[in-house]
């Protein structure tokens, strides 16, 4: 299984830049972002240099905005509602964390908790911040009428339903 999907990925690097090879978990991934829905917190994440898991930013209107998580806020730790079995702690570093890993932990069915050890520049130490999870929709476009016959229209990210929308908007 290793050597196929190694040779895979092989033969996608030799295409073109914009191709890639998914793994039935990237592709189920991919099927979330694209349908523009999910439950969780509703944050864009990164990895640092340090390994650490920072926020992009919060998306407006989520249980991570409510509860005040701010772009570049460093999430130390997660403290999963449901400890994977693999785990002997209650909250694991995101030091060595993939973001397919920290994303897998952060969502859950909406209405159930979750915490996590937040950082921040004004912060002694990381603090703990428990939020609710709930359905996140993630807005494809956004736009504005600037003055007549000039607009500004945002596309965010492309989903299933980003044509739709731009008519709306």
């Amino acid at each position: 299984g290793r050597l196929v999907r190694g040779a895979l990925r092989g033969m996608h690097e030799e295409l073109d830049p914009h191709s890639s090879f998914l793994y039935s978990e990237a592709y189920s991934e991919m099927q979330v972002d694209t349908r523009g829905e999910f439950h969780g917190l509703g944050i864009e994440i990164t990895k640092r240099r340090d390994g650490f898991i920072e926020v992009v930013a919060p998306i407006e209107g989520t249980p991570a905005a409510q509860a005040g998580v701010r772009a570049r806020d460093q999430i130390t730790s997660i403290c999963p509602t449901e400890r994977p079995k693999d785990w002997t702690e209650d909250c694991r570093t995101t030091k060595n964390m993939s973001l397919f890993e920290a994303v897998n932990l952060m969502r859950g069915t909406k209405g159930s908790k979750i915490t996590i050890d937040i950082l921040r520049e004004s912060f002694e130490k990381p603090q703990p911040l428990t939020i609710t999870r709930d359905v996140v929709k993630v807005v494809s476009v956004s736009g504005k009428l600037l003055e007549p016959g000039y607009a500004y229209v945002r596309l965010r990210a492309f989903q299933e339903r980003t044509i739709e929308d731009l008519q709306k908007v």
